[in-house]
């Protein structure tokens, strides 16, 4: 008989329904998915498909909005008027919620996706607006950890999540490192899974300019555009296990 406990858990996510076609991969293999709600990826057929597969594997939904930008797949920043922004923040939530109940699934969470993520974890008036719109629908708030957007979460005592990226370089700061640099998306598995166990067990991630600094992560992301997705994800549960690490 093992005697021996697992120790440690570690929710892990992974963006979907951005038209990539493989969720049905995916979806085994995480605890958590955050779904493209149609503004830089994704329609309501992939929206509802992706929330009855997530149901069926019992892992847990988060909308996933965006700036309305599907020529960049959201991941250029966009200067918008704070009515069109609370707008099209409201639309992609409202919608989602709608389909949702169609779909008769519940949603844990909400993320920002591409450039809307990295802009809420610097720009201050930008993520007051969008902790308003958010904070409607009483959903735990997926934030980079450290950022404003974080801080905010705490001051109003909304519920969060800290989120670490398995798969993405880091700077100094814990901003991710742009993916028009060499090196910003990672596809190396071993590298992957040290990199995920330093964060889990010391707290700390390695930075490109060579520093270790300290992050606090509740929730790890793979995404779910990396080409390597699927390999890492299995090779992650494999490893997880073995280190008595839990994925719930």
């Amino acid at each position: 008989m093992d005697m021996n406990p697992i120790y440690d858990t570690i929710d892990l996510n992974a963006d979907v329904g951005e038209g990539i076609g493989n969720e049905p991969e995916l979806l085994p293999l995480v605890s958590s998915c955050n779904i493209a709600c149609g503004a830089h990826a994704g329609n309501r057929k992939t929206i509802l498909d992706t929330m009855l597969l997530a149901k069926k594997h019992q892992v847990r939904i988060g909308a996933h909005p965006s700036y309305p930008d599907k020529e960049n797949f959201g991941r250029k920043s966009i200067q918008m008027s704070s009515k069109d922004f609370r707008n099209i923040i409201g639309e992609q939530l409202g919608y989602f919620e709608k389909l949702a109940q169609k779909a008769e699934v519940s949603w844990k969470h909400i993320k920002a996706h591409g450039a809307l993520y990295n802009d809420l974890s610097n720009d201050l008036a930008l993520a007051k607006m969008y902790l308003e719109e958010v904070q409607k629908y009483g959903k735990l708030l997926v934030v980079p950890s450290g950022s404003i957007i974080e801080k905010l979460a705490i001051q109003s005592g909304l519920g969060y999540l800290r989120e670490g990226f398995a798969d993405r370089a880091y700077h100094t700061n814990l901003k991710l490192v742009s993916r028009s640099k060499p090196g910003a998306v990672l596809h190396n598995k071993k590298l992957i899974l040290k990199r995920l166990l330093l964060m889990i067990h010391d707290k700390q991630v390695h930075t490109v300019e060579g520093n270790l600094v300290s992050i606090e992560v509740d929730t790890v992301c793979v995404h779910g555009d990396n080409k390597a997705a699927l390999e890492i994800l299995v090779y992650l549960r494999e490893e997880l296990a073995k280190e008595r690490i839990l994925i719930q």
